[in-house]
This record gives C-alpha cells, sequence and structure tokens, in this order.
C-alpha cells in the first residue's frame, strides 16, 4: 500500500486548555500539526478526530505519496461524511419528472408544478458541489478532464439521441413551418443556448402561452450545463482561498436577491429570473455547509427533520395553490397567459413566490436526506418504485416532448386527440425504458471507468447497478 501522508489540524477553542489525551496523536495544542500516519486512511483519521476529539476539526488534508506541501495548510478541505449513494434523492427526482409531465399534459390544472425544475436544479447544484469536494479531498485536486469527460458521458448519449431522433421525425411529419421549429430546436438545444433563443416565461410579456415545440423544455438542459462549466472552476477558487463560508454568504444572498426581484415582479435580462439560477445556487449552498460539518448530534438531527416536515408541508401546499386540485378561492394563477391578464407587478402571480419558496424548501430537505438517519421520509423516497423511476428521471424528461409533439403532429386528421393520449400512456414508459438501456446505461458504464475510488474507500452505500455515478 502506498503510504499516505496526513496534515491534521485541530482547533482548540481554549488557548489554556490540557492537550487531548483521548486524541489518538499526542500534544494537541491550539494549532498543532499531528505527526506522520502512514498507512492509514483519510475515513479512519476523520472518523478518530471527528467523533473522539473534543475539539473542532478545523483542517484536515492527504497527499498521496507521504509528501505534504505548505499549500496544503492554505486549501479548503471538506469534512463532511462521504456522500455515497442517495436513494432519497433519486426518489425526489421521481416525484419531480412526474411532476413536469402532469404540468406538460394539463398546464392550466397543473401550472405550478413547474417549480418540479427548482427541485432537480437544486439536486444537480447539491451533488455536483459535493462530488468536486470529495473528489478534491480524495486525491488533493481535481482531474479537469476527468470531470467534464464523466459530464460528457452522462448527458451527451441521451440527450444527442433524443435529438437526432426528433430531427429525423420533425423531417417526415408536419408541414414546412414545423419541419423549421424543429430544426431550430434541435439546433439551439445541441449547442445548448435554448434557454436564450428560446426563454421560458416569455408568456409573461407576451401574454400568450408559447406555441408548440418538440424541445421546448430543454431550456433547463442549457441552463444546468452552463452551471456545469462553472461549478468547477468555482469551487476550485473556493477550495483554494478557503471561500466556503463566503460562498454560503454570497450565494444565499444571490438566492435572496432574485427571490425579491420575481416578487416584486421583475423577470431579469431574457426572463432570467424565471429560468432559476437560484435554485442551482441554493443547492450550492446546501453543499458548502454541509462540506464544513463532520458530524450532527442524534438531537441536531431530530430537530432538522422535524423542521424539514414543517417546511415540506407548507411547500407541499404552496405548490398546490397553483394548481386546480384546491377549492377556486384558494387557487392562485401561475402567471399572465392571456392578454385581459393583469401584467405580472400589479396581482400576486404564483410564479413570483412558488419557486423561491420551493427551491428553498427543497435544498433544506437535500440537506437533510443527507445528513440525517432513520427518517420515514428518507424511507418514503427510498420506495423501489420511486428510485427506479428517479433512475430515469432524465431518460424521461427529454423523451417525453417531443414525443408527445410527434405523436399528436402525426395523427392530425387521423385521429383525435385523446386517442393519441391513450397511445401515449402505453408508448412513453416503453421508449423511455429502451433509452434508458441502450443509450444511457451504456454510457454510465462507459462512466463509471473514470470514477476513481478514493484513499476514503469505497461508497459506503453501494448503488444499484443502473444507478448514475452523478
Amino acid at each position: 500500500m502506498t503510504n499516505v501522508h496526513f496534515g491534521c489540524w485541530i482547533r482548540n477553542p481554549c488557548a489554556d486548555a490540557d492537550p487531548c489525551e483521548r486524541h489518538p496523536f499526542s500534544g494537541c495544542s491550539r494549532r498543532r500539526r499531528c505527526s506522520d500516519q502512514p498507512e492509514k486512511r483519510w475515513k479512519d483519521c476523520l472518523q478518530l478526530t471527528g467523533e473522539h476529539c473534543p475539539f473542532k476539526l478545523a483542517r484536515m488534508t492527504a497527499t498521496p505519496g507521504g509528501g505534504g506541501s505548505a499549500d496544503d495548510a492554505d486549501r479548503f478541505v471538506s469534512v463532511a461524511p462521504k456522500i455515497g449513494y442517495q436513494g432519497p434523492l433519486d426518489g425526489l427526482r421521481a416525484i419531480a419528472v412526474l411532476m413536469v409531465l402532469f404540468t406538460h399534459a394539463a398546464y392550466s390544472s397543473f401550472a405550478s408544478f413547474a417549480g418540479s425544475v427548482d427541485v432537480f436544479f437544486v439536486v444537480s447544484g447539491f451533488l455536483i458541489t459535493t462530488l468536486i469536494l470529495e473528489e478534491d479531498r480524495a486525491r488533493g485536486h481535481v482531474d479537469v478532464k476527468t470531470f467534464y469527460l464523466r459530464r460528457v458521458l452522462r448527458l451527451f448519449p441521451v440527450l444527442y439521441a433524443v435529438l437526432g431522433a426528433t430531427l429525423v421525425a420533425g423531417l417526415f411529419i408536419g408541414n414546412n413551418e414545423f419541419r423549421d421549429r424543429t430544426i431550430n430546436d434541435v439546433l439551439s438545444a445541441g449547442l445548448y443556448v435554448y434557454h436564450v433563443i428560446h426563454p421560458v416565461g416569455v408568456e409573461i410579456g407576451t401574454k400568450h402561452l408559447p406555441e408548440v415545440r418538440p424541445l421546448i423544455h430543454l431550456w433547463s438542459l442549457s441552463v444546468e450545463e452552463h452551471f456545469y462549466l462553472v461549478a468547477l472552476i468555482l469551487m476550485m477558487t473556493v477550495v483554494r482561498f478557503r471561500l466556503a463560508r463566503q460562498l454560503i454568504v454570497v450565494f444565499s444572498g444571490l438566492w435572496l436577491a432574485v427571490g425579491i426581484a420575481r416578487l416584486t415582479g421583475h423577470v431579469g435580462w431574457k426572463y432570467m429570473w424565471y429560468q432559476r439560477p437560484d435554485a442551482l445556487m441554493i443547492g450550492v449552498v446546501a453543499a458548502a455547509a454541509n462540506s464544513l460539518i463532520p458530524t450532527i448530534s442524534e438531537s441536531t438531527q431530530k430537530l432538522l427533520r422535524r423542521i424539514a416536515t414543517m417546511a415540506l408541508a407548507a411547500a407541499v401546499v404552496v405548490l398546490l395553490l397553483g394548481t386546480k386540485l384546491v377549492p377556486s378561492g384558494w387557487f392562485i394563477p401561475f402567471a399572465p397567459e392571456r392578454p385581459s391578464d393583469p401584467n405580472l407587478a400589479d396581482k400576486m402571480w404564483w410564479a413570483r413566490f412558488g419557486f423561491s419558496v420551493t427551491s428553498g424548501v427543497t435544498a433544506f430537505l437535500v440537506f437533510t436526506l443527507v445528513r440525517s438517519g432513520n427518517w420515514w421520509l428518507s424511507r418514503l423516497f427510498s420506495n423501489k418504485i420511486l428510485c427506479a423511476i428517479g433512475r430515469r428521471s432524465y431518460c424521461i424528461y427529454l423523451v417525453h416532448v417531443p414525443l408527445a409533439v410527434m405523436m399528436v403532429e402525426a395523427a392530425k386528421g387521423h385521429i383525435t386527440e385523446e386517442h393519441v393520449l391513450v397511445a401515449y400512456l402505453f408508448v412513453l414508459p416503453i421508449v423511455s425504458e429502451l433509452v434508458f438501456r441502450f443509450v444511457e446505461q451504456p454510457g454510465l458504464r462507459l462512466k463509471r471507468k473514470f470514477v476513481r475510488l478514493s484513499p476514503a474507500g469505497a461508497t459506503p452505500t453501494p448503488p444499484p447497478a443502473d444507478a448514475p455515478l452523478y
């Protein structure tokens, strides 16, 4: 086994305190570098210092080959437990993608379920940030090339398979206008600029629902891809200059600022605030906060679970208020849709506050699911059916709109839309499963070859064979 050098710093909150007798390394003082411990694994060192030393763990680094560097002392290193596979997050994604299906199937009745995109964004922001910090902790750096290659293998196979199939179908279905629209959508989505060319929320300014497009939902994937481009650079800067706490403050402030802007009727450039960058930012905040906490006591976990349960209940109520599932007197319309509707700033539309509530509660819920133990919500979200849907959520999300649009367009003048809907309910699961098994899974298997286990050892909770390593 290759020797590993550990530089451990233990902060003593009292300068005059006696050395920690229970700490495995002798002579802990206000700031003392512990001796070399060859053949030790990082997680063993973290467990001992995090659970047995009464002093606050402030720094821990591991550098392969037994050599430390002066720069290590100035780097931020996460002290959170290794995240491993999180089944509840797959369950959360399953609920989110089902909400997406309801939104697109009956927009006027389930418009506020558009908040499901915020759920996806928060989970993405949390997971990507956490995995970057874990890789840096394990290896002393992040392999930029491998990071982006994993992103490519995770996203591109399904995306470009769907784009190719949509293009081929669009060339043979519909009139010239529909074909031109399809080509435009494929190019915009393939270049990850859909959110700029066809920004979501345009109906707020035009007071008309957007025209039917085969890839209208891929604005969200474009936003997320731009986040991936900057996330690694951002977190490398945070690590190098130890800016985790500053990141939490800045991104929390930006999340609040975007929420206030929407609440006061502002949409931003190209409807930017309705493309929900704040949901990604609050996911990063949750991950950064997680990275600063080595252990959480059982009493604190119980408190987190109580707060998260109440917050989730409030968020569910907020989501339902924008649907036709509540009494008409409670219903809050989503946003202006008709020329006769009041302007965005002249009425309390659901979109003005609903997205902020959804993203904020989701961030707290994700943090609690990851750091809390035995909880009924963890067991609920870890349901096998929900997890199976969650693992297929990317395929379902990409496939469901172009499949529906193409089926409706092909059936015009032949069968009714009601018959198309019945056929669609049978076809969507089949097509999604085929894409999952024969497109996404091969890409994930190839991606796993680029995932190297850290010195901390194997993933604490082994993922299912078909689970994506994010």
